[in-house]
Formats: C-alpha cells, structure tokens, sequence
C-alpha cells in the first residue's frame, strides 16, 4: 500500500468524512501515461544522430520520464535518475517517474476542489441574498399598496376624476391577480377615497372565465361608487 492509500486509509479510520481529494480521485483523473528515457527523446529530436562529442552519454538511458495526460488535456510529467548504471531498472525507473508525475496531480486537485467548494459556498450565499431581497420587495410592495389605498391619499376634485382612475386602478389590480396565472383574482376590489369632505367607496366587481382549463382572464367588470354615510 502506498503512503497515499496509508493516510487515506487513517482519514477513514478517524471518521472524516468532509469533502477531499483522494487516491482514487487522483488515479481517476488520469487518461493515459507514457514513459521513455532521455536517450530516447534525444534520439529523436536529433534524428537519429549522435551528440557533438559523437554519441549520446550513457547518463540519458538512466533517465527515466513519465508523462501523464489528464482527462482535461492537463499534463504533469516526473522524472527517475539512476546514479549508478549498474542499479538500473526499467520498469522500476518508470514507477518512480510516475509515482514523482502523481504527486504533481494533488495541489491540482486541491485545487479544483477548492473552488468548487467555494463556487457553492457563494451560490448557496447569493441565493439566500436573493430569498432576503424577495421577502423585502414583496414587504415593500405591502407597504406601497397600504399607502396607496390609505384615503388620505386618494382625494380628487371631482367625482368624475375619481371614477376614472379608480375604476382603472381597480382593474389593473384585478389583472395583476389573474390574467396569465391559473388562478383568478377576487370577486371583489374596493377604494375609498375623498371629494371634497366627502367619502365615497368606489367597487368594482369582476367575472373570471377560463380558457382551455389553463389561466383565467376577465371576462367582464362592473364599476359602481356610493357615498360613505357618516
């Protein structure tokens, strides 16, 4: 087992279970790998020819690379040099390589993983901005319409001014609440206002109909005033 898998294993061992980059994360993100030695690449980036000296050094076959190609088109490499020529091992020379590339994969991944952490740290922070900013429009829209239907605020010079905007305020209000949803409006909507030092209650009562069983829309309204006795 590596050292790897050893400390994952006592992260496990001690219960964490936070969100963190693991082994197996690591090798998943891994395409493919591709090993050759130093002597290799000169070879082939000369062509076949021999160094000034007149051959490549015996110190280019000891050098090992790996390089990994990540699923993302991202590639890390590592390197494994044999001192002595003697001790020299293929297949342990490409181990070592990828075991040093690998290494190169973690703060990658830490990376990565950071910042989705923080990316859904900061949605789930913005989307409770947005419920608050919703909770104070629709307050202020209360408050708005508490104001607007408040009779201080609704004195006309005449009645017939009052009629003709109440009657349309009515009217948008009821088309608010209906047309386009799948629910209809009130049956009913109210004003009371002021002409002069006289109070009035302008009413408009509205008929719903429904198309093709989806939304309702108004159908028809009445629009009637009457004095405010006392």
């Amino acid at each position: 087992m590596s050292t790897d898998h050893q400390i994952e294993q006592e992260i496990q061992d001690k219960g964490k279970t936070a969100a963190r980059v693991t082994p197996v994360a690591i090798e998943a993100a891994i395409a493919s790998e591709h090993y050759f030695t130093a002597e290799d690449g000169a070879g082939r980036a000369s062509r076949g020819q021999t160094s000034d000296r007149g051959k490549n050094p015996v110190a280019l076959s000891l050098l090992t690379f790996c390089v990994l190609v990540l699923r993302n088109g991202f590639t890390v490499t590592g390197e494994s040099a044999c001192a002595s020529p003697e001790n020299f091992d293929a297949e342990i020379g490409r181990k070592i390589a990828r075991a040093n590339a690998v290494q190169k994969i973690w703060p990658l991944e830490g990376y990565l993983l950071k910042q989705r952490l923080h990316d859904e740290a900061s949605a789930g922070d913005l989307q409770a901005q947005v419920v608050a900013a919703e909770r104070a429009l629709a307050q202020k829209r209360l408050d708005l319409e508490a104001h607007d239907g408040a009779v201080e605020n609704n004195i006309f010079d005449t009645l017939e001014d009052a009629e003709s905007t109440l009657e349309e305020r009515l009217l948008d209000k009821a088309r608010g609440d209906c047309e386009g949803s799948h629910n209809c409006g009130n049956d009913k909507y109210t004003q009371q206002f002021q002409v002069g030092c006289k109070q009035y209650l302008a009413t408009l009562t509205v008929e719903y109909n429904r198309h093709d069983k989806t939304y309702y829309y108004i159908d028809g309204s009445d629009f009637s005033v009457a004095a405010v006795e006392g």
